[in-house]
C-alpha cells in the first residue's frame, strides 16, 4: 500500500513501492485519504472559521480528484506489468492508513515529510500515529 497526499514528497515512496511489488508479485494499492472538513463556531460574536451549517459537509468533490491523482499511477503501474488498484478513503489519515493494510501481509510503503525536533514533538506525523503500528523507516 502506498498512502499518497498530492505531494513531490509523498511520491517518493512510488519507486521502492514499485520495486517491491515486483520483486514480491503483490499488488500495489494507491491510496489518498481525504480528510473531513473541521469547522469552527462563532464564539462571542467572532466567527473563527464558522460556516453555515446548513451547507452540505460533503467531500465528494475532493474523492473525485484524488481518485484522478490515483488512477494515475495505477496506469503506470499497469503499464509496467504490475497489478494496482487505487482506493480513497475519508477521515483521519493515520486510523485510514492502517485499517486500510490490516490484511496479514501488507506492507505501508510511505514517505515522511521529515519534521523533526520540536515541530515533530508537537504536531507529530503520521507515521507515529496509532500506537506504534507505522514505523518510521527513514531514522
Amino acid at each position: 500500500m502506498v498512502p499518497l497526499d498530492g505531494s513531490t514528497l509523498s511520491e517518493q515512496a512510488v519507486v521502492p513501492a514499485v520495486a517491491l511489488a515486483r520483486a514480491t508479485g503483490a499488488e500495489l494499492v494507491f491510496t489518498e485519504v481525504v480528510r473531513i472538513p473541521i469547522y469552527g463556531m462563532e464564539m462571542g460574536g467572532i466567527g473563527y472559521g464558522s460556516v453555515h451549517y446548513a451547507e452540505a459537509f460533503s467531500t465528494e468533490l475532493q474523492e473525485e480528484e484524488a481518485a484522478k491523482y490515483l488512477m494515475a499511477f495505477v496506469e503506470n503501474a499497469e503499464t509496467a506489468g504490475l497489478k494496482a488498484q487505487a482506493k480513497v478513503r475519508t477521515g483521519n489519515p493515520s486510523i485510514q492508513i492502517v485499517d486500510e493494510a490490516a490484511a496479514p501481509g501488507s506492507v505501508i510503503v510511505m514517505a515522511t515529510h521529515g519534521a523533526g525536533g520540536i515541530k515533530r514533538w508537537m504536531i507529530g506525523s503520521v507515521t507515529d500515529k496509532r500506537f506504534g503500528l507505522l514505523t518510521d523507516l527513514s531514522s
